[in-house]
C-alpha cells in the first residue's frame, strides 16, 4: 500500500460538501444536497441526491446550484430552489422525474419552499422592491443609490449580530416578503407588504397559519429587537403575537398548532454575540413565556469554527411530540438536544460538530456531522438509537491524503478557568525535526470543526495551534462575557500563554519560528499581537479590524455589534475605541505582514486593510496586500474556488519565506 501524501490547496477541487438533509414521506432513504466543483469550469455545482441502503442516487443533475429540497406530504413531488433558469427560482420535480419551474420572480427566491399540510400550496420568501424607482421609466437612468436606513447593505456572512434579512450586497430597495403559490403552478400571491423584512416563515401543522419574524416599526434598522407575527394561509390580517424584548433568530410550531417556540434573548440590543440565546415557548391563547433552557449551559447554535460548511435553509428548531430539538455547542463540540418537561436532554453528542439536522414524522433524525479529520457527511439516528452513516462524500480524496489529527490540551487561564486548546502536528514530520508553528486566532470557539485551510498548512510542514480563550461561546454566559470591554487584554495574554505551554510540552515545535494568522476577529488579533510582542516572525491578517472608529461607520454591523463592544458610539466612548484599536499600536508592528481582504466585504470593510497597509508601508515595514475583487467576508469558505486556492497558496508562500 502506497504512503498517503499531504493535502494541497488544489485538492479543494475534488472535495464535496453535504448539507440540507430531508426525509421523504413513506421512504427509508434520506434526501440531501451535495455540492462539488466542476473540474473544467472551477465553478460550484450542487445536486439533490437520495441516500440509503448503501447507495447515493442523484435526483437532479447539471451545472446548476440546486438547494432547499422539500418533499410534498405524499412523498411524490419535490420542491426545490435552483438557478437553472438564470436566477434562483422555485422548481418542482414530479414523480416521473420531470422538472417544472414554478416561479419567475424578478429578484429570485431566497428562502426554502414550505408545503401546506394538504399538499396544495407552497409558502416561501423572496425579495420585493419597496422603494420608488430612481429616474424616469424609459429615460436615462442616474447611477446612484438613495440610502435612508442603516441596513442599506449586508454581507452574506450570515445573520449573526442581528444582520439583515437580505442575502448579499446592497439592498437597493428590496425587502423580504412572504409569498404563496399553488403546487400546480400559476400566479404567486404576496402575503406580506411594506418596507420591512419578513423572515423565517413557518406553517402551522393544522395548515391555518403562517408564523414569521419581523420588526414592522419605522425605526427597525436602529434595533435588533424582533416580533413574532401570524397571518392566515388563505390570506387576511396579520396579528402581532409576541416579541419586542430582544432578537429572535428562529421559530417553531408545536404539534398542536396552539404554541410557538422561539430562540433569542430578552435583553434588547445589549450583549450581541456575547449574550447567550435562550429557548422560549408561548401559548397563542395567552400565557406567560416559558423559558425552556433556563439552566442550560451550552450555547444554542453551531459555535464550532471550521471552513467546510455550506449555508443551508433548514429550520434550527424542530418541535415534535417529544419536545423541541435544537443544536447547541459545548467546549468545542456541537450536539443535538431536546427539551422535556424536566429540562433539556442530549440526543446526539460526541467529539464532533453536528451542524444540520431534521426530524422525521416517524421519529428518526437525519443529521450532518463533521470532525477535524472528516468533512461533513449524512447520518441517521434510527428508532432504536443506532446511528448509520449514509454518505462518504470525500472517500476518494481522503484515501489519498494524510490529515493531521489535532491533539487536545488544556492550561489554566488568567481568571482560573481551564482553557481548551489544540495543536495540529505537521504531516510527515521526521522524528528529529522541529516544525515552525502558526497560531490561528479568532474569538472561538474552536474544536471539532473541519478546517481545510489548517489541514493544508499542516500538509505544508507547519504545526498549527488554536485555543478558546476567554470570550468564546460554548462555555457559559460568564465565560462569554469575560472579554467585555477588554479586547487585547486577557484574551491576548491567554493566547500567549498557550504558546508557552506548547514550548514546554511539544518538542516537535521550533519556538523560534512562530507565525500568527486570523480572519475577521482573528485579523484583529493578528494585528494586535504583532504590536504586542516580537515573538512572531510573520503574520497573515485577513478581513480584520484595524480601527474601531471606522469599523463603526462602514460595517453592516457597526450598529449593533461595534456599539455593543465599545459601549457606545465613537463620540461617546472614543477613548475605548482608540485604546482597543490596533491602529494605536501601528509603530510597534515590525514582523512581515501579509494582508488579505475582499472588496465586497461589508462585515469588515476593505478600508480596514487599506488603513493597515498604508500605515505599515508609511513606516517602511515589510507588507503585502492581496485585494480580491468580487468576493465577500467569508470567501475563504464559500468564495470562488480559484480565489480560495490562490489565497491558500499565497499564505503558505508567505510563511515559507519569513518563517
Amino acid at each position: 500500500m502506497s504512503r498517503r501524501r499531504p493535502i494541497r490547496a488544489e485538492d479543494l477541487l475534488r472535495m464535496r460538501w453535504v448539507n440540507e438533509p430531508q426525509f421523504r414521506p413513506g421512504r427509508a432513504e434520506i434526501t440531501c444536497v451535495i455540492t462539488s466543483i466542476h473540474p473544467d469550469t472551477w465553478e460550484y455545482r450542487s445536486h439533490i441526491v437520495e441516500a440509503g441502503a448503501g447507495r447515493v442516487v442523484p435526483l437532479t443533475d447539471g451545472p446548476w446550484l440546486d438547494r432547499s429540497p422539500r418533499w410534498a406530504p405524499d412523498g411524490a413531488r419535490l420542491a426545490f430552489v435552483s438557478n437553472r433558469s438564470g436566477s434562483a427560482q422555485l422548481w418542482m420535480r414530479e414523480a416521473s422525474g420531470g422538472l417544472t419551474r414554478l416561479t419567475d420572480l424578478p429578484h429570485g427566491v431566497t428562502g426554502a419552499p414550505i408545503w401546506t399540510p394538504n399538499g396544495l400550496g407552497l409558502v416561501f420568501s423572496a425579495p420585493q422592491v419597496t422603494d420608488p424607482p430612481v429616474g424616469k421609466p424609459g429615460g436615462p437612468q442616474p447611477t446612484l443609490r438613495v440610502i435612508r436606513t442603516l441596513d442599506y447593505r449586508a454581507d452574506p456572512a450570515g445573520v449573526a449580530h442581528g444582520a439583515r434579512g437580505h442575502t448579499r450586497g446592497f439592498r437597493d430597495g428590496r425587502r423580504q416578503q412572504i409569498w404563496w403559490i399553488s403546487s400546480q403552478g400559476g400566479p404567486t400571491r404576496q402575503m406580506t407588504q411594506g418596507d420591512f423584512e419578513h423572515l423565517r416563515p413557518r406553517i402551522s401543522p393544522d395548515g391555518r397559519w403562517v408564523a414569521f419574524i419581523a420588526n414592522r416599526t419605522p425605526d427597525a434598522d436602529r434595533t435588533t429587537v424582533k416580533h413574532i407575527w401570524i397571518l392566515p394561509v388563505e390570506g387576511g390580517e396579520m396579528k402581532l403575537i409576541a416579541g419586542g424584548r430582544g432578537p429572535i433568530t428562529d421559530i417553531a410550531w408545536a404539534p398542536d398548532s396552539a404554541r410557538l417556540a422561539f430562540a433569542g434573548h430578552l435583553l434588547g440590543d445589549s450583549g450581541q454575540d456575547r449574550t447567550m440565546p435562550g429557548l422560549f415557548a408561548m401559548d397563542l391563547r395567552g400565557s406567560e413565556l416559558a423559558w425552556l433552557t433556563q439552566d442550560f449551559e451550552p450555547t444554542i447554535g453551531v459555535w464550532t469554527r471550521g471552513d467546510f460548511k455550506m449555508g443551508d435553509t433548514l429550520p434550527t428548531l424542530v418541535w415534535d411530540g417529544r419536545g423541541v430539538h435544537f443544536i447547541a455547542s459545548w467546549r468545542g463540540a456541537a450536539g443535538l438536544y431536546r427539551t422535556t418537561d424536566d429540562g433539556v436532554v442530549p440526543v446526539l453528542g460526541g467529539e464532533r460538530s453536528i451542524f444540520a439536522f431534521t426530524v422525521g414524522t416517524d421519529g428518526r433524525i437525519a443529521f450532518v456531522a463533521e470532525t477535524p479529520v472528516q468533512p461533513g457527511d449524512l447520518y441517521v439516528l434510527d428508532h432504536a438509537g443506532g446511528e448509520h452513516q449514509l454518505t462518504d462524500a470525500n472517500e476518494e480524496i481522503l484515501a489519498e491524503v494524510q490529515l493531521s489529527s489535532p491533539v487536545h490540551f488544556t492550561f489554566p487561564g488568567l481568571r482560573g478557568q481551564q482553557i481548551d486548546a489544540w495543536i495540529m502536528p505537521p504531516v510527515a514530520a521526521g522524528p528529529d525535526s522541529r516544525a515552525p508553528l502558526v497560531l490561528e486566532t479568532h474569538r472561538g470557539a474552536y474544536g471539532q470543526g473541519f478546517f481545510f485551510h489548517l489541514q493544508v498548512l499542516s500538509g505544508a510542514g507547519y504545526a498549527v495551534t488554536y485555543c478558546n480563550h476567554v470570550g468564546a461561546q460554548g462555555y457559559g454566559q460568564d465565560y462569554a462575557m469575560g472579554q467585555d470591554g477588554d479586547w487585547g487584554g486577557v484574551d491576548v495574554q491567554e493566547m500567549l500563554r498557550c504558546l508557552d505551554v506548547i514550548d514546554e510540552c511539544f518538542g516537535f515545535v521550533d519556538g523560534r519560528r512562530i507565525g500568527v494568522q486570523g480572519l475577521s476577529a482573528g485579523g484583529y488579533y493578528t494585528n494586535w499581537l504583532l504590536g504586542e510582542t516580537d515573538r512572531f516572525k510573520a503574520g497573515v491578517s485577513e478581513a480584520g479590524i484595524w480601527n474601531w472608529t471606522s469599523m463603526f461607520g462602514t460595517s453592516d454591523i457597526g450598529f449593533p455589534y461595534v456599539t455593543s463592544e465599545m459601549d457606545g458610539a465613537p463620540w461617546e466612548t472614543f477613548e475605548r475605541y482608540w485604546r482597543m484599536s490596533p491602529l494605536s499600536r501601528a509603530p510597534r508592528i515590525r514582523a512581515p505582514l501579509l494582508i488579505i481582504h475582499a472588496d465586497e466585504d461589508y462585515r469588515c470593510a476593505i478600508s480596514e486593510s487599506e488603513q493597515l497597509f498604508q500605515a505599515l508601508r508609511y513606516l517602511g515595514r515589510t507588507v503585502e496586500f492581496l485585494w480580491f475583487s468580487g468576493e465577500t467576508h467569508g470567501f475563504s469558505r464559500t468564495g470562488r474556488p480559484v480565489n480560495r486556492i490562490e489565497r491558500l497558496k499565497r499564505i503558505i508562500a508567505w510563511f515559507d519565506t519569513y518563517l
